[in-house]
């Protein structure tokens, strides 16, 4: 909506990063031209099914697939004995990929089928004969942690940070020292619960063989160079033999980054020696693949001055990783760096474990392991906040990192915009704020009429990195220019909806001074485009980005040489723009980048590409202190909300919602936009109504569909909301860019479960804040209240 800062030289010389240019896939999405995976079909495709296991813990005694291989139609089953290395993961291979003697979870599967049609493969797997021995599950973390609790896996239930640590820490200067000297001592135990993905596309998976035995895999992978490596060492081929052909997802929020089809897939295309293709249904979705990572445990323990400095914050935390550690291990590297928040807390301590469990495995998902630290360090603040009588905003002001203050894991905030997206959304939303002072002021609420109906405002700072954490994370790019002057970009990373490949192609357009329309991008094909780790992390525009502007530097140095020999003048008195290559000193010595190209291709012989590779700065931690580089750039956003509590029934409506976020240089003002309104979405769903295990830790039955899992509806949204886009260039970013995408969906949850305590005085530790749940903390609260000396209870 706003633009809060003044043009810099960087915003002020582009002209095509910078504009709100529609996607350039987005007529044939909306008229149903582009085909997903969903709606493939080759000739003679074979039609997939899988077994799944109907016990969340059991051991498998007898396999016998006879009857379904008899069965007319059918042309192949297979079960773990046909699989040429059973075990995979990205830093642990613990997850078999069809299940040996241990079904771990509900809905793993056990053996697949491929037949002519999916009604004959669907009736094939019931003739699967598997003989079960049901075991006790263990599917709440405190028990699994317990020494005399059922081993899930060898070596314990406790799953490894790394190859020798079973604990992530970090020790930043002195915490055990920091609380005898607080005036005030909090402390507060937040929890948060598993959500579904809940995209529109299901996973889906098409494998083809061709003559010379490559198996090409189209896939909704949002990281298929990676995970072509993990099919190859499945299937025990060289790289070169899997192609994942991949490039759209239909809707990832995290779940294309696990491996789940891709590897079967490819192994009965093998088999059989034709294309065969599966599509899980909702059901099978929602049964058998990985969730959000849930925190049944985050403890606060922060000392506090009385003017509200807080000198110390101790944290304690526990992951539910469910039955693989697919990503437990990477989500509570990601949490340990931000439960400090984006204060200066001189003295911090975290100490997290992955806890193995029989639940689906706990995979990626938007805002991943930080969503849940902003939930439980904002509210914790805003207890801080109650306990001292403080303004929640002149507490956070006060405490709010600046550039050059010490990062949790002893490094330095660079490029530390925190102050000014607090600001800016306080300025937005009405809640006054002296900056100089730091006294701060809410707004003044009109109650409802209706008694039973209280409001209230919440606010929550955010901060989060780019990419992976602590880990190598290369992006890569190439750049061709064709004979007439046209131009092909080559980028590894996949199309999930963000408008990766108009950003993209945005960059690369500015730096070459050439028409959008005449950049063609070419995305996430292990075949045809350079390595790239994926689509994750909020990393595309920052990283790729990075990769595309020197890619196009390359080519803009291939052109001005090879212009420059035919007119005849140095490379330094040549430049490009609008197309053309002209000479500073005599105007008329011009040629269009489609004549240079023509001449390189037909006279000289000479391609003209162009490569570039970044690899973000990062260190990863040292084991005893907590010592390392997670990310390049942090990115910092506000949110703030007001909502209405309707006491009588525990529905919570969003009344109002600001949200502020520093994008550096938005590329695409209309793209970061929609991330924003995306992300207030994924947050007042985690705030108010997402629960896959409502009766945890009973986990039977599991969801089936939307009619039995709650998303969120239009209707769900808040009524007024308000996105402040500022633009502080980064030092280091692609024409000043910085990270937006899943960094959006943090920031509401906190500020609504804050305003929920702001307009009933109940603290909710833990979301989501549903109506049943929130009805029975108000009645705890009254309850309390009533035993108040002069309580009472109405």
């Amino acid at each position: 909506m706003a633009i809060a800062q003044p043009p810099t030289p960087e915003t002020q010389e582009t002209k095509v990063v910078g504009q709100r240019v529609l996607r350039a896939e987005g007529r044939g999405l909306v008229s149903g031209r582009v085909k997903y995976i969903g709606d493939m079909y080759l000739p003679g495709m074979l039609h997939v099914k899988a077994k799944l296991a109907p016990y969340p813990n059991a051991r498998i005694t007898r396999i016998d697939s006879s009857k379904a291989e008899a069965y007319p139609g059918v042309v192949v089953v297979v079960t773990h004995k046909d699989v040429p290395s059973n075990r995979h993961g990205l830093r642990v291979p613990d997850q078999p990929v069809l299940v040996d003697e241990y079904a771990r979870h509900l809905g793993e599967p056990v053996a697949a089928v491929a037949a002519v049609d999916e009604v004959t493969a669907a009736d094939a797997v019931e003739l699967i004969e598997v003989d079960y021995e049901p075991l006790e599950p263990v599917v709440d973390a405190f028990v699994a942690m317990q020494p005399d609790a059922p081993q899930i896996h060898e070596g314990g239930n406790t799953a490894r940070v790394d190859e020798n640590h079973p604990t992530r820490v970090i020790r930043l200067g002195d915490v055990e020292r920091a609380f005898p000297e607080a005036d005030l001592i909090v402390e507060s135990t937040y929890s948060t619960g598993v959500r579904e993905h809940a995209a529109m596309e299901t996973h889906a998976s098409v494998a083809e063989v061709d003559a010379t035995g490559k198996v090409t895999v189209h896939t909704c992978s949002q990281a298929p160079h990676l995970h072509q490596m993990f099919v190859a060492g499945i299937l025990k081929l060289p790289l070169h033999k899997v192609r994942m052909a991949g490039g759209r997802v239909g809707g990832g929020f995290g779940k294309g980054n696990d491996l789940c089809l891709d590897h079967i897939t490819a192994l009965l295309a093998l088999k059989t020696q034709r294309p065969v293709k599966w599509v899980l249904t909702r059901e099978e979705e929602m049964l058998s693949t990985s969730k959000d990572q849930a925190y049944p445990k985050l403890h606060f323990k922060s000392a506090v001055k009385k003017d509200g400095t807080i000198i110390g914050r101790q944290v304690e935390a526990v992951q539910d990783t469910g039955a693989y550690n697919i990503f437990g291990s990477g989500g509570i590297d990601k949490i340990s760096v931000y439960c400090r928040g984006p204060y200066n807390i001189p003295n911090y301590s975290f100490d997290g474990w992955v806890v193995y469990t029989n639940k689906p495995p706990s995979g990626s998902m938007r805002g991943f392991n930080v969503a849940d630290a902003h939930v439980a360090y904002e509210g914790h603040t805003e207890e801080i906040a109650a306990a001292l009588g403080l303004d929640p905003l002149e507490l956070r002001w006060k405490n709010l990192a600046r550039t050059g203050d010490t990062t949790s894991t002893h490094g330095t905030f660079r490029d530390a915009t925190i102050r000014e997206c607090v600001a800016a959304a306080a300025k937005a939303f009405g809640w006054a704020l002296d900056e100089g002072s730091g006294r701060a002021t809410k707004p003044t609420l009109e109650q409802p009429a209706s008694p039973s109906k209280k409001r209230g405002v919440g606010i929550c700072a955010g901060f989060q990195g780019t990419g992976e954490t602590c880990g190598s994370d290369p992006g890569m790019a190439e750049i061709a220019i064709l004979g007439d002057g046209n131009v092909i970009c080559r980028v590894g990373v996949t199309e999930i909806g963000a408008g990766e490949n108009t950003v993209l192609a945005q960059i690369a357009a500015e730096e070459l001074g050439v028409p959008l329309d005449s950049i063609m991008m070419s995305l996430g094909d292990t075949e045809t485009t350079p390595f790239d780790a994926g689509t994750f992390g909020s990393r595309v525009t920052y990283i790729n980005g990075k990769a595309v502007r020197q890619a196009a530097q390359e080519v803009t140095q291939i052109l001005l040489e090879l212009a420059a020999g035919q007119l005849e003048v140095s490379v330094d008195d040549l430049g490009m723009a609008d197309g053309v290559i002209s000479s500073a000193s005599v105007p008329d010595k011009r040629m269009t980048i489609a004549e240079v190209a023509g001449m390189a291709q037909w006279t000289m012989g000479r391609p003209i590409i162009g490569r570039g590779g970044y690899l973000v700065e990062a260190k990863p931690f040292n084991p005893d202190t907590g010592e390392a580089t997670p990310t390049e750039q942090y990115i910092f956003a506000c949110g703030m909300v007001e909502v209405e509590v309707d006491t009588r029934t525990g529905q919570v409506d969003v009344l109002r919602s600001v949200l502020v976020h520093d994008v550096g240089k938005a590329v695409n003002p209309l793209f970061c936009e929609g991330q924003m309104d995306g992300g207030v979405a994924f947050g007042v769903a985690m705030a108010l109504m997402e629960d896959f295990y409502p009766d945890y830790p009973n986990i039977v039955p599991v969801p089936r569909g939307f009619h039995e899992y709650k998303v969120m509806t239009a209707l769900d949204m808040p009524r007024e909301h308000t996105n402040v886009i500022l633009e502080i260039p980064s030092s280091t970013g692609p024409f000043g860019a910085k990270a937006l995408g899943e960094y959006t969906a943090n920031l509401h949850a906190p500020a609504i479960i804050n305003a929920i305590h702001d307009a009933t005085g109940v603290w909710v530790r833990h979301v989501p804040a549903t109506p049943e749940k929130l009805l029975k903390l108000l009645k705890e609260h009254e309850g309390a209240r009533s035993q108040e000396p002069g309580g009472r209870s109405e």
